[in-house]
């Protein structure tokens, strides 16, 4: 019955997600942000890892998928955390509009030091900020034409090898 209450109000497209699919050495419980951050959760600190060069690039694969393929999948390859987002961006059943032209920008550690660390590292801790991953996308870029208000910052933490979505920016 519980399984049923996690899925209570998103639509009919739920249905066909198993919660076993969400095993919790994967996607254990999110924690709560430090408070006055832009963040209201982050993921469990429990079990992050360094990524590694394969989960680097899942990373990449799933920031080229996200929001374009369904709930199950955005679902899969987020953290706990990040899941009200998800079920949000999915409530009309319909991937978003005007994705269809992004493009991996860029992918990289997200580290200590730079402007998300100013609200991340508060928010979610230093150790969850040094173990992110951070993977840009937006529209080709292609001078004069660039546009750094059309980017998006995916930022990933690694769970047993498995990348995982915790904000965009």
């Amino acid at each position: 019955m519980a399984a049923l209450a996690l899925w209570v109000g998103v639509g009919t497209a739920v249905a066909a997600v198993a919660v076993d699919q969400f095993p919790a050495s994967v996607y254990p419980q999110p924690v709560a942000a430090t408070p006055d951050h832009a963040l209201a959760l982050c993921p469990n600190p429990s079990g992050l890892e360094s990524f590694s060069t394969r989960a680097s690039t899942a990373a990449v694969r799933a920031a080229k998928a996200y929001d374009r393929a369904s709930l199950a999948t955005d679902l899969r390859n987020s953290d706990r955390a990040w899941w009200p987002n998800v079920r949000k961006m999915w409530a009309s059943g319909h991937p978003g509009t005007g994705v269809e032209n992004r493009v991996v920008l860029g992918s990289g550690p997200t580290g200590t030091r730079g402007g998300f660390s100013v609200f991340m590292g508060p928010a979610c801790g230093a150790a969850t900020l040094a173990k992110s991953l951070m993977v840009t996308i937006g529209p080709p870029q292609s001078p004069p034409n660039v546009c750094d208000g059309c980017r998006s910052h995916l930022f990933f933490v690694d769970r047993n090898g498995r990348p995982l979505i915790y904000f965009l920016y």
